[in-house]
């Protein structure tokens, strides 16, 4: 399951569309300043798909259908892009081109990783399955790119643009391959690398665009796809505390390999880590195995070794906030994001101000 998305499997086994994922670490009501940038977002989106799919009305028809469910679950923290280019002094125009190809490429990610986990709700999409994955695949690589080819504003911008979407897109390819892949074992690392390729990568990819646009040089161009880098991990990871604490974890039913379980697993003792293996292969099928898998990893000396490391990233990010960026209203509200993303990914228990 990706960041900021969530589906609900009905007790027939069927899916259906679930409510937008407040609980993945994002202030709630939308700050003023967001939701003018999300609607900004959401026209540009819908001017520009028809300009560059003039000559493809059924792609267009099931682009459009894709954005259009996925506009309903963007979390603010999305727009982290639009905050930190604010608060580096950027022109508000720096972040336009980052939040349209967001929007575009998050709705075919979202829509690919629906099929791949078997969660995709043809009623929600009004889509079949193969038109929802060719649309997909469309937003992931296409359609995006026509549209930054379209809103570059000289050759120098856009060759950097696209350079940011094609390495995007081949790290998230990557771990996604790495994640429905059957492996019996995992590490603290190796799922870092997953989750930054899932979703570090794209967050990371908005603020390099963005930063681009402001003609930053390249030190600070990387500084700033470092940041979303970091915080993209961090979102992954609060969307999966919210799944944890769900009613039916997808991950543990889909044998995810999250880095609380990979945690776990290297925090036990040797004697007891085939008996962790054992229990996520059983919580797979079995809610009672899933039950004790989740209460091995709330225990108190893995929770709080948990939390140490994940405080550690959330500081990494918020020096780095402070960094790129200058005291006021907009600083406040970037470290805002990363807070709340922070306290969201960790455990129940440990959900105290960082």
């Amino acid at each position: 399951m990706l960041n900021g998305h969530r589906v609900v499997r009905r007790a027939d086994g069927t899916v259906a569309a679930g409510p937008p994922d407040s609980s993945a670490g994002s202030p709630a009501p939308w700050p003023p300043s967001l939701a003018d940038a999300r609607v900004a977002a959401e026209i540009a989106v819908d001017r520009l798909l028809p300009f560059v799919c003039a000559e493809f009305p059924d792609l267009l028809a099931a682009a459009t259908r894709l954005c259009a469910v996925h506009r309903t679950r963007v979390p603010p923290a999305r727009f982290l892009a639009v905050v930190l280019a604010r608060a580096a002094g950027l022109s508000g125009s720096c972040s336009e081109a980052a939040m349209v190809t967001s929007a575009i490429w998050w709705a075919g990610a979202e829509t690919l990783d629906d099929l791949a986990d078997e969660d995709f709700a043809p009623d929600v999409y009004g889509l079949r399955s193969a038109q929802a994955m060719l649309a997909g695949v469309s937003c992931l690589t296409w359609l995006p790119y026509q549209v930054l080819v379209r809103m570059a504003p000289d050759r120098r911008t856009r060759d950097g643009w696209l350079a940011e979407l094609a390495s995007t897109s081949m790290h998230c390819a990557q771990a996604e391959l790495l994640d429905v892949t059957a492996q019996a074992e995992s590490s603290w690392g190796s799922v870092i690398r997953v989750y930054h390729g899932k979703t570090g990568a794209p967050y990371g990819r908005d603020l390099a665009i963005t930063a681009l646009a402001g003609g930053l040089d390249r030190r600070r161009v990387r500084a700033w796809r470092t940041l979303g880098g970091l915080f993209g991990v961090l979102r992954q990871l609060a969307n999966d505390e919210a799944d944890t604490r769900s009613a039916d974890p997808a991950d543990l039913r889909h044998g995810t390999w999250t880095l609380r379980l990979a945690h776990l697993v290297e925090a036990v003792d040797s004697a007891q880590r085939p008996v962790v293996l054992a229990l996520r292969q059983d919580a797979m099928r079995d809610a009672a195995a899933a039950q004790r898998l989740r209460a091995l990893m709330a225990e108190p000396a893995v929770s709080a070794d948990f939390t140490r490391r994940v405080r550690v990233m959330g500081r990494q990010a918020l020096s780095l906030v402070d960094d790129l960026s200058s005291p006021g209203d907009d600083q406040d509200l970037a470290n805002l994001l990363v807070r709340s993303t922070v306290a969201a990914a960790l455990p129940a228990d440990e959900q105290v101000p960082t």
